[in-house]
């Protein structure tokens, strides 16, 4: 088995968070997903993870567990579940790399006991595990 030593860049996350959700966007900057208290807010960076920017708020309406992210081309999706017992599946999206986002939305019929996981590419897709233990995928609308 070969070894390689690269080099370790660390994140701007406050220890006991979760681990972040990453994604790429087409110019090549990282954005990641942190939560703070009922807060959703990403951080992006230029130079992948040399630097991060400030944080920038997503949502901070639905008492989040950890958040996903995922670019569809120039779009944003960040999609995430409650944490105040009814584990509600919501989702928004961002057209300015996260300057702004659009009102949350929540996901209907959609129940899940894990932090979802959000797939991008040619569209938004969301994957989730029900309480009786079947995992779901849902395809996110894109306007």
């Amino acid at each position: 088995m070969s070894q390689v030593q690269l080099p370790i860049q660390f994140l701007p996350v406050t220890p006991g968070q979760p681990i972040p959700s990453m994604a790429m966007n087409e110019e090549g900057q990282i954005f990641m997903s942190q939560l703070d208290g009922d807060q959703i807010f990403l951080r992006m960076s230029p130079n992948r993870g040399g630097i991060w920017g400030e944080p920038i708020t997503v949502t901070n309406a639905t008492s989040p567990r950890a958040a996903s992210i995922a670019f569809v081309g120039p779009t944003l999706f960040v999609a995430w579940t409650s944490s105040d017992g009814s584990h509600t599946l919501y989702y928004t999206f961002s057209d300015d790399d996260g300057r702004t986002f659009q009102p949350v939305t929540q996901v209907a019929d959609v129940v899940t006991l894990d932090s979802p996981v959000i797939i991008g590419g040619a569209f938004a897709s969301v994957i989730f595990t029900q309480p009786d233990g079947r995992t779901g995928i849902v395809t996110l609308p894109q306007f």
